[in-house]
């Protein structure tokens, strides 16, 4: 046990203090030490103590949000702070402050009040309402005829071999990239053949099984880009969309509409609440991955309801449910162990599982 000075200083005796100067004059690498006047005061001063959390470096900071249970999924280069009625959110890289505002006239009336900048931080009124994960059924219909009558707006008039350009760099080239990213984390085993006590295969491999062209033949439409439960807050009749994504591939202005249709599928099936309280968990043993996770009731009837208003509108749902498993695998190197490492085997494993069953369902046809 020891004392250790937290760096909270003040001097209410300063004349005492500059006597100490006076009378220790030494100097030390040429320069006159706080030391010496502050040795002059302390046998007539009481040390006042707290208590102390270090955050000096990564592991003791880790240790502090473990102390006050701060369990928010945190992306790097990033921060997001909620006080007096306004939502500020930092980025390191400027330009994409400048690309939320722009996109923020395409939310229209889906978007906060008040969005504005300034330098790195992006603000706007905190929306007061209820998250979509919280809500019912009900509530879930409602958005989903609103955002189809109201919001995604398909564009007919643009280039359409540009768009099928961006979707495929999109979809194609930043998931292999991402997956770089997470094989250099050197956390994956992607050697582990049975997942859950289903076969796959190398992550390369299983990807290479995907018709990108025909994944990339999009729909243009307005978007939000990360469209997810807790992206979407409801007040009544009301709806909020925060945290869109800043661009589609550079584009500000048009996206495609599975990828939200994507975004929410996924976020249906591991919701937010559920990683941040720990309710998911990975096994490897003798060679193999297991996982599970708990799944939220209310989400389970949203995605059946969802599901069936893919089908109504001629939309691809494989198509859906394949992007779904990509997003998995994007987003996995985003986030800290173990829930990288789950995302990973969630994301390999569905997407072997939905390219066997397309494989299926078009020998039957």
């Amino acid at each position: 046990m020891f004392n250790a000075f937290v760096g909270l200083a003040g001097i209410r005796d300063y004349k005492s203090f500059w006597k100490g100067f006076e009378n220790n004059k030494r100097l030390i690498h040429n320069e006159l030490q706080f030391s010496n006047g502050l040795n002059y005061i302390l046998p007539n001063s009481k040390l006042k103590y707290f208590t102390c959390l270090d955050t000096g470096t990564n592991e003791s900071y880790i240790k502090v949000l473990n102390y006050f249970k701060d369990d928010v999924l945190r992306k790097p280069n990033a921060c997001t702070y909620i006080g007096n009625g306004k939502v500020i959110k930092f980025f390191k890289d400027k330009s994409k402050v400048n690309k939320l505002k722009n996109r923020s006239r395409y939310l229209k009336n889906f978007c906060p009040k008040n969005a504005k900048t300034k330098a790195n931080y992006f603000y706007y009124d905190y929306a007061k309402g209820s998250m979509l994960s919280e809500m019912k059924l009900n509530d879930f219909k409602y958005l989903i005829n609103e955002m189809d009558k109201k919001f995604w707006k398909i564009e007919k008039n643009l280039n359409k071999k540009k768009f099928h350009s961006r979707c495929y760099d999109f979809y194609k080239n930043k998931t292999l990239n991402r997956i770089n990213l997470l094989f250099d984390q050197k956390i994956i085993n992607d050697d582990i053949k049975f997942i859950n006590g289903h076969k796959t295969f190398k992550i390369h491999e299983i990807l290479n099984k995907i018709n990108w062209n025909i994944l990339s033949k999009g729909i243009p439409s307005n978007f939000h880009g990360d469209f997810q439960p807790e992206n979407i807050i409801l007040n009544r009749n009301k709806i909020t969309l925060i945290d869109w994504r800043e661009d589609f591939s550079g584009s500000e202005r048009i996206g495609d509409l599975y990828y939200d249709l994507a975004k929410l599928d996924h976020a249906l099936v591991i919701n937010g609440d559920v990683i941040r309280n720990k309710k998911y968990s990975v096994k490897i043993m003798n060679g193999k991955a297991s996982y599970k996770f708990l799944q939220k009731k209310n989400l389970k009837s949203f995605r059946k309801y969802f599901h069936q208003y893919i089908k109504d509108k001629k939309y691809d749902l494989s198509r859906v449910k394949i992007l779904s498993s990509l997003i998995y695998l994007n987003i996995a190197p985003l986030h800290e162990y173990p829930y990288n490492e789950f995302l990973f085997y969630h994301g390999k494993l569905n997407l072997t599982k939905n390219l066997i069953k397309l494989k299926n369902e078009k020998k039957r046809t």
